[in-house]
């Protein structure tokens, strides 16, 4: 009798897919895919700033110590780090012009911006000279106790380099790039000046205009305080940034200050002479709140809508703000105060006395389109740049101050002529920066730092006297 075998049993859901999860959980698992297939091995080298990509062994790693990363390939060419301050950050490489090699990120608005550009991104000031400028960067960076520091140079006829040296944020690590934005303190009073003097030259608005004029009841004695005297730190106001206000103002992070708050705070002060007193001169932050307020009042706009249509805009200073009144810090580099992070401050509280957010090769633009004439005229350029004498604000012997502008000689090893720098510094919480026009030879220099300690002009002056010895502040 032949037996029929019995027909093999189906195997039961529930166990088939018991045994599919102990099989993966027994196998090795799956390498992530990383962006090293042959059409993307040559992009591997040396890029600008302080950026290696390197191929180890299939996979390529991007490396801006203390920084380092895997790059997994992602859709459509595009590769993703792996790791650390970018984790999850969407790059790819691309083609600048002349066909040289550049990584792009992709912002949180989705537009994708230039990162890192391979061999010297400023190749026309020449290998030598961009050589020397950031071992002088780095050199500075390390005198002045700074985390780290930008610097923008341009010299006219021969081209333009920012780099940028050690940290962005001491806490994580995060190396600091020419892109990141800072706040420029009190380099915003001149780009304010610019909106208030252009609406004098249209017409809009008189130097000799008063406060009463246009604030009516803010000020008491605001009938004797000209628009000339703001702009010129003449009009006799006490600062109402006082070091326990910006104590308060760190306490106080998610307070929005008002302008009105801000000039009622320097009120409770004394005044410190009379509204234009011949050779009388002290810095007042309270100045630039007011003539902010002023420039709303003629405009009708907002003072951030003004500085975005005349100035932002035109100029394509896309890393350029009025940071809005919040603790938000956004993309700022930190700011430190010795070894505390100052960066959470609420920037209403400077407004426009300060309140910007910029990168210095946008800073550096800024100069070069103000010094070049693009935003005002011959006559209105040159009235703001009548300085006068300050009986050595800042401690600066030679300080001068026009409207909205300082001048001075930066210390340096150089001729005095060639040293005569027009432009501002700021300074504010956690930042320093100087923005200074060389008038004797054209060149433009900004630096940025993010400690309030730190001494931007160190690195004016290391830059000054590269240029100087490569030839380029002229004879």
């Amino acid at each position: 009798m032949t037996s029929i075998p019995a027909a093999p049993r189906r195997p039961r859901p529930a166990l088939a897919v018991l045994a599919l999860l102990l099989l993966a959980l027994l196998l090795p698992a799956a390498p992530a895919r990383s962006a090293a297939p042959a059409q993307l091995r040559g992009w591997v080298g040396r890029y600008s700033p302080n950026t290696t990509v390197e191929l180890r062994g299939p996979d390529l790693w991007f490396v801006r110590s203390p920084y380092q990363s895997r790059l997994l390939l992602g859709a459509a060419d595009t590769f993703v780090f792996e790791a650390g301050w970018l984790a999850g950050r969407a790059g790819r490489f691309a083609r600048a012009g002349g066909g040289v090699p550049m990584i792009e990120l992709r912002g949180d608005d989705g537009q994708w911006r230039e990162f890192a550009r391979m061999g010297q991104a400023f190749p026309e000031l020449g290998v030598a000279l961009i050589g020397d400028l950031g071992r002088a960067l780095e050199q500075a960076v390390a005198e002045s106790g700074a985390p780290g520091a930008a610097l923008y140079v341009h010299v006219p006829g021969r081209g333009t380099w920012a780099g940028a040296r050690g940290l962005a944020d001491i806490g994580r690590g995060v190396p600091l790039v020419p892109d990141d934005r800072m706040r420029i303190a009190s380099v915003t009073k001149s780009f304010v000046a610019v909106v208030a003097l252009q609406l004098v030259q249209e017409g809009w608005l008189a130097l000799d205009q008063t406060v009463e004029h246009w604030l009516p009841g803010l000020v008491p004695g605001g009938e004797r305080i000209t628009v000339r005297q703001l702009l010129s730190h003449t009009s006799g106001l006490p600062d109402y940034m006082t070091g326990a206000f910006v104590g308060r103002a760190r306490r106080e992070t998610a307070r929005v200050w008002a302008p009105r708050e801000l000039v009622a705070e320097a009120l409770r002060r004394p005044r410190l002479f009379a509204p234009g007193a011949p050779g009388r001169w002290a810095y007042a932050n309270t100045n630039y709140i007011l003539l902010g307020m002023i420039v709303e009042r003629v405009t009708g706009n907002s003072l951030e809508t003004e500085l975005q249509q005349r100035i932002v805009g035109p100029l394509g200073l896309a890393r350029t703000a009025m940071a809005a009144p919040s603790a938000d810090t956004g993309d700022l580099a930190r700011g430190y105060v010795g070894r505390e992070d100052y960066t959470a401050l609420n920037p209403s509280f400077a407004w426009a006395a300060g309140g910007i957010v910029a990168n210095a090769p946008d800073v550096g633009r800024f100069a070069r389109a103000l010094f070049g004439g693009e935003l005002l005229r011959p006559e209105t350029l040159a009235l703001m740049q009548s300085f006068g004498p300050t009986g050595g604000g800042f401690g600066v012997a030679d300080l001068g101050y026009g409207l909205g502008l300082m001048q001075r000689t930066l210390p340096a090893d150089a001729p005095a002529p060639a040293r005569l720098a027009r432009g501002h510094t700021g300074g504010l919480a956690g930042y320093r920066s100087v923005m200074w026009h060389l008038p004797a030879n054209g060149v433009t220099l900004v630096v940025l730092v993010n400690r309030y300690e730190s001494d931007p002009n160190l690195v004016a002056r290391r830059a000054i006297e590269v240029l100087r010895a490569h030839g380029a502040l002229g004879r």
